[in-house]
């Protein structure tokens, strides 16, 4: 099957990309069979036969429906004596639900009384709103049928059928089997379709392959299914069991019946009937009873059954010179030319308008019959994947110009045509969908008018109602979003990818819950929808979750990997950047970085991945990613990649805003959040930052402003509210600030930040009992998550209740071992608490498991840092228990030298750790480690190495201490000079140093 990407581009053209869909070749146009059917009206043998086993969706394919096909019209021609003129079969790809309706109606207008109509039909049947259709091969897999095409309506089927057989008196013979066994998808459907056609067609024969409540089975002995099989030996003679030439409806109802029941064990009863039910129904011959006897030997049939398209005979009786018409036709055809000004299929139709002739004008309805066709099989099919509920949608002019391709199709057919009203509704749906699709804010209102009038067209087409949908999600309507995806999922109970629209509605409102169980239903109802995965692991996100989150999103990736097509790659991207978010929020940089990247080189266009590894790289608190030139990068690409997406500039914006030490970058991030509102009015965040910007520049009622601005746009939002309490705080309005919060939390109950905020208010009031009420509501609501006992435990430790504070943080790690948060402030903690053992222990688990979130020299700079408020005589036994776990870092080495002399213990042992220290870092060792090695071998009597030391004192140490430097001119030899400096001294003051320096400092 080609890839057709010829399409005109009406809008964002630089955007277009290649997308892999099953867009069928346009066949050339060949004059149409209804006007090229051989024999004399009044006794002709005509038949039409649907066969699909591929179709465009993957998930409805079936084994040897074509085959079934292709047999009966073997049986057909070979046996029956069809003319090859008078066959249209419609197989697979060329089964459209287009060129099924047309050739159908072709018929209706060409045959006479007298003239026989088979109508066989293999493929899928399914409903709606218990409406039966059977599906074509450009069918949805979502079972949305009402207001789209794909599918042929088989309440039109049986008006046609009436209309034949009761209004023309045409012979009609319905050969249907669409309830195929071992396909579990919309098996309900399927049933009720098959009770809907055991109640239709009385007034013509009727053939259908199971009985209710029943499936038809295949067969791989014979590769065919056992209806079909039986039914073609039947009529070629095996059923005349009077062996009188003669079959009647009963008989070869009765004889299918057997066989197929026998050979599925009771399982399977075909119904064959007709208005009356002995009169003979076929006739047959010695001839065609071997012959079906030869097929029940050999098993060998269908080889020689030669299936070819409809027309390949032209009509003798067409006017020669409109060939010429037809051949430019096709050309067009087939350079995509289809509509585009003169030079196109369409221009030739024009053309055509301007001669007289009768087979002019009927070449003209022929041509716009089959332009119909190919446009709205493309519209459908651009159609089937905004159903699909992917990822990755098409670009937005490509649903336009679907749009204009069904728009044209409903212009190309007549008044009463069926096809029309799907036509119209799809047109309806692209033009409003490629508004959304980037977020073209200023067409909203035109949008949702589009969808209106489509409702008002089929007001039980569910994919309208969940465009709705999102339309109010986009706006922030999240009430109206919800009722319209209730509404879009009551119409058809199993389309996953309604519900999964419902459950993010739902999370966005703040209701996780409820996502979550929206989002288990659907992966209840179909373990392989793999973005039920990905959502229930978003749900858990919001939820905080983290460790089911990252068990969900694994599963996802897992499962995308596993399908092994390069068209998931965005897809791909997608799990490994939500991977990277929940490293993120654990405080695991280097994990999360490592993701991001790897997304980024999966899908370097994935824009909200782009923002995220810009965003960490701009995060000054991270000692790993704080490179401005790295986010910067990203955050520009995050632009070029997505010119309609707000999220980009504004992210881009705040790099400058936070980061920006000069005037210009200031108003270059003005710039950017007035795009951003630009593309987007309804988001919040933007509003919010220009009045943060303002706040800066301490411009408070601009300010005000904005963040008003922002409320209102966005219909008032909970992160509205929350982002308005930056003013209050810039203007000490603590009151103000308190009730936004509060407002904030009205809107969304589960808003962390918004509680953590209220209850840091609450507390500079003193209002303890309301600010820790407000904290255990938090994780009475957030029961799994590791952030919400981390804040717990934050605020026991602020208001001194450490008892309290170290069982929130124990109970964080409980839930997520490497919540990094929790284990720096377990780290902090007890070493307050001079609980070494269990400072090291944490810090331990926290190098293990984000070595940079806490490096260790940071480590030992808080060791030695609280070891100033040990008293000096445990000061010693203190910090020797961290030596080991950092033998480089010098402060240690200089905080024990000076606890060891000042307490006149361990100082052997000291000098030698300095020593050796020295010996491995020469180029590290400071001043005042220098001073304190040189004190030590005084105080141990070293006086070589006291030599030493003093002379290196006095050639490097600049801001000496001048005891120390008149002592050590006298261990060099410099009496005089050393004599001179303990002139200016007081001799009293010598009295902090050590036995032995005191002797050499006395005797000077």
């Amino acid at each position: 099957m080609r890839i057709v990407l010829g399409f005109v581009l009406w809008m964002c053209s630089q955007l277009l990309y290649a997308q892999e869909r099953s867009v069928i070749t346009a066949h050339n146009f060949k004059q149409s069979a209804s006007s090229s059917l051989k024999g004399e009206p009044g006794s002709r043998k005509v038949a039409i036969v649907v066969g699909i086993s591929g179709y465009s969706s993957e998930r409805l394919n079936l084994q040897y429906a074509s085959s079934d096909a292709s047999f009966f019209t073997g049986y057909l021609r070979e046996t029956r004596s069809y003319e090859d003129r008078n066959i249209f079969p419609l197989l697979d790809s060329a089964a459209t639900a287009s060129k099924i309706y047309s050739t159908v109606k072709n018929m209706i207008d060409e045959l006479v009384a007298g003239d026989e109509l088979v109508l066989y039909f293999a493929g899928h049947g399914d409903v709606q709103d218990d409406e039966a259709f059977f599906l074509a091969w450009d069918a949805s897999d979502s079972r949305n049928y009402l207001g789209a095409g794909g599918v042929f309506d088989l309440t039109k089927l049986d008006l046609y059928v009436k209309k034949l057989a009761t209004a023309k008196k045409v012979k009609v013979m319905l050969v249907m089997d669409a309830c195929h066994s071992g396909f579990d998808l919309h098996k309900d459907g399927i049933l009720k379709a098959q009770d809907n056609m055991m109640t239709g067609f009385d007034n013509s024969t009727k053939m259908l392959g199971c009985g209710a409540n029943e499936f038809s089975y295949e067969a791989d002995s014979v590769r065919h299914g056992l209806f079909t099989w039986y039914l073609v030996q039947g009529l070629m003679g095996l059923a005349d069991v009077q062996s009188d030439n003669k079959i009647s409806s009963k008989e070869l109802g009765t004889w299918v019946k057997q066989r197929v029941s026998a050979a599925t064990q009771g399982r399977q009863n075909p119904i064959i009937s007709s208005p009356d039910s002995l009169a003979e129904l076929v006739s047959v011959t010695p001839e065609s009873r071997a012959r079906a006897l030869a097929l029940i030997r050999s098993r060998q049939f269908g080889r020689e059954l030669a299936s070819r398209g409809a027309g390949d005979t032209a009509n003798e009786k067409d006017d020669p010179g409109l060939q010429k018409y037809i051949d430019r036709y096709n050309a067009f055809l087939q350079l995509d030319q289809l509509y585009q000004g003169d030079s196109s299929s369409l221009g030739v139709i024009r053309q055509l308008h301007a001669l007289q002739s009768p087979q002019a004008q009927s070449l003209i309805g022929s041509l716009q019959n089959h332009l119909a066709e190919i446009l709205e099989t493309r519209s459908q099919l651009v159609l089937n994947e905004f159903l699909m509920g992917k990822s990755e949608m098409p670009p937005s002019e490509t649903f336009y110009t679907a749009g204009i391709q069904s728009g044209l199709a409903d212009s190309l057919l007549p008044d009463g045509d069926p096809r029309k009203n799907a036509d119209q509704v799809m047109a309806a749906f692209h033009k409003a969908f490629s508004y959304l699709r980037y977020e073209r804010y200023e067409k909203y209102g035109e949008a949702e008018q589009l969808l209106r009038n489509a409702l008002a067209i089929e007001d039980r087409a569910a994919y309208i109602y969940l465009t709705m949908s999102y339309l109010m999600s986009y706006q922030h309507k999240n009430d109206s979003a919800a009722y319209y995806a209730q509404r879009a999922s009551s119409l058809i109970p199993t389309w996953s990818h309604a519900k999964n629209v419902l459950g993010n509605i739902y999370d966005d409102m703040g209701q996780s819950g409820k996502a979550l169980e929206m989002h288990k239903a659907v992966l209840a109802a179909d373990s392989n929808y793999v973005w039920s995965y990905n959502n229930i692991a978003n749900a858990y996100l919001s939820m905080n979750s983290l460790k089911e989150a990252e068990r969900y999103f694994n599963k996802a990736l897992h499962m995308k990997l596993s399908a092994n097509k390069s068209r998931l790659a965005h897809d791909w991207a997608i799990s490994y950047g939500n991977l990277g978010v929940v490293y993120e929020k654990r405080g695991i940089f280097s994990k999360a970085e490592k993701y991001y990247l790897l997304a980024d080189s999966v899908d370097g266009s994935y824009t909200q991945n782009l923002r995220n590894l810009g965003a960490l790289y701009q995060n000054s608190s991270i000692t790993l990613a704080n490179d401005g030139k790295k986010a910067e990068y990203f955050l520009k690409k995050a632009v070029e990649k997505g010119p309609y997406e707000a999220a980009n500039y504004y992210t881009l914006a705040d790099y400058y805003k936070d980061n920006g030490l000069s005037e210009a970058e200031l108003k270059k991030a003005d710039s950017l959040y007035r795009v951003a509102i630009a593309l987007n009015p309804f988001d919040e965040y933007p509003y919010a930052r220009l009045g943060n910007l303002y706040l800066d520049k301490e411009m408070p009622d601009s300010a005000y402003q904005w963040f008003k601005k922002g409320i209102v746009h966005s219909l008032g939002t909970a992160q509205s509210y929350y982002r308005f309490t930056s003013y209050f705080d810039y203007t000490g309005n603590a009151d103000s600030a308190i009730y936004y919060y509060r407002e904030a939390l009205k809107k969304n109950p589960y808003f962390i930040d918004a509680a953590v905020e209220l209850s840091k208010e609450l507390l500079k009031k003193k209002d303890t009992a309301n600010a820790e009420q407000t904290m255990l509501q938090l994780a009475a609501v957030y029961q799994q998550s590791p952030q919400v006992y981390y804040e717990l435990g934050n605020y026991y430790f602020m208001v001194n209740d450490v008892t309290e504070s170290l069982e929130a943080y124990h109970h964080s790690l409980q839930l997520d071992p490497e919540y990094i948060h929790t284990l720096q402030s377990l780290v902090y903690i007890y070493l307050q608490q001079n609980k070494p053992e269990l400072s090291r222990k944490y810090f331990q688990q926290l190098q293990l498991a984000e070595p940079m979130a806490l490096t260790k020299d940071g480590y030992m700079s808080l060791v030695v840092h609280r070891s100033l408020d040990i008293p000096v005589a445990q000061r010693y036994n203190w910090l020797k228990g961290f030596v080991s776990m950092h033998n480089g870092f010098l402060p240690t080495y200089e905080m024990l030298a000076a606890t060891a002399y000042s307490t006149n213990t361990h100082l052997a042992y000291v000098l030698s750790l300095a020593q050796t220290f020295a010996q491995k870092k020469p180029e590290s060792v400071s001043e005042e480690l220098l001073k304190w090695q040189l004190l030590l071998c005084i105080e141990t009597q070293q006086l070589t190495q006291a030599r030493k030391l003093a002379r290196q004192y006095i050639d490097v140490v600049i801001a000496e201490d001048p005891f120390v430097k008149s002592v050590a001119f006298h261990l060099c030899g410099y009496r005089e000079e050393a004599k001179k400096i303990k002139g200016t001294l007081q001799a009293n003051d010598s009295k902090q140093f050590g036995v032995q320096f005191r002797k050499i400092f006395a005797a000077l």
